[in-house]
């Protein structure tokens, strides 16, 4: 899509359900990657993309490991071959931060990090804790993204998207970008289960591209937009090639493609008008939508006034305050209706004196 050589390209990953990694395997050939390179195995005991003893390391890596995992396999941890838990070794029970430092460890010196984690991960002490500081420190942590609860099949609880960068942009040395879209609105909230929109991760990825600034935001919408748009259009031509002479099937792609075209039209229309909406401020005033669920905090500020503690609450508070009352107009309301009560007393007194 930029001009490079589509064979300098490689898709790898590993997982260790073989269910999982046979659907993965058939939804590449479906998609037309037949060449990505997916492997089964036990990615932290049994790590399969190793070359000369060495784990191999990639542009960008991404993952949604299983939350909070027991027996992710401490065991090996302390002696572990390829030296992936330096900066501390998570806890027995909990195997987040495990899958976190192997994804690291597996990430080129300019390369970027997407994992979903639980909420535990931003702010348990420990072993955790210890590690946190550790990527702080090292400015690694680039932001921290809310999601809202009931998103992901077999659980309910909130998540958080973390994305780290071994090599931050100059403006964003030094802070993290916290963005919370898990608020009422951000989001379709279903029957069963919380879903994001196309306009929800639009307004996300702008968000984090855009490093909150509303200018940068506004051309980020336009941009991100046209690379989607640019996608769909791919795969929709590769669809119907595949489709043929199969006229049912081709009316099917081009229907799905013009619905996911107009949500993208309409997401990129809206969201501008929406990151410069003011709302009420805690402290009086107003904010804009991006003041509302953004917040850029130094590292020097994590450390040493939160203790590494990445708890999106402390940072981003997307509530509006209660409407604040004018007293003397709630006192003359207060007034009036005494005035009434004392009238409909008197009224009903004069009744019962004259029955």
């Amino acid at each position: 899509q930029r001009g490079g050589d589509p064979r300098d390209l490689t898709l790898t990953g590993q997982e260790k359900n073989y269910g999982t990694w046979a659907i993965g395997k058939l939804n590449m050939l479906l998609h037309g990657f037949p060449d990505a390179d997916l492997r089964p195995g036990d990615t932290i005991r049994s790590p399969k993309f190793v070359t000369a003893g060495a784990l191999d390391r990639f542009h960008r890596v991404i993952a949604n490991p299983p939350f909070s995992l027991k027996e992710w396999g401490q065991d090996i941890a302390e002696n572990d071959a390829f030296r992936r838990f330096e900066r501390g070794v998570p806890p027995k029970t909990k195997g987040d931060m495990a899958f976190l430092l192997h994804m690291l460890a597996v990430t080129e010196d300019d390369g970027m990090v997407g994992v979903v984690m639980p909420h535990g991960v931003l702010f348990r002490g420990g072993q955790e804790g210890i590690v946190r500081e550790s990527l702080l420190k090292d400015d690694l942590i680039e932001a921290v993204i809310g999601l809202p609860a009931n998103l992901f099949f077999g659980t309910g609880i909130p998540t958080a998207l973390l994305i780290l960068n071994k090599k931050k942009p100059a403006a964003r040395r030094g802070h993290v970008l916290f963005i919370d879209v898990s608020t009422e609105g951000l989001y379709e909230d279903t029957k069963t289960r919380c879903a994001l929109r196309p306009i929800d991760i639009l307004r996300a990825a702008a968000l984090h591209h855009g490093w909150a600034e509303p200018k940068a935001v506004t051309k980020a919408v336009k941009t991100i937009a046209a690379t989607w748009i640019t996608a769909l259009e791919r795969h929709r031509q590769t669809q119907l090639e595949k489709a043929g002479e199969f006229t049912d099937v081709a009316a099917r792609i081009e229907a799905d493609f013009h619905k996911r075209l107009l949500e993208l039209e309409d997401a990129r229309a809206a969201l501008p008008e929406w990151f410069a909406q003011t709302h009420p401020a805690t402290a009086g005033g107003t904010r804009t939508s991006i003041e509302k669920h953004t917040a850029i905090v130094a590292v020097s500020t994590l450390l040493e006034e939160h203790e590494g503690n990445l708890n999106l609450s402390r940072y981003v508070d997307p509530s509006d305050p209660p409407e604040r009352l004018d007293v003397k107009a709630e006192l003359l309301k207060l007034r009036t209706l005494e005035q009434q009560r004392d009238d409909a007393e008197k009224r009903m007194d004069k009744l019962l004196k004259d029955f």
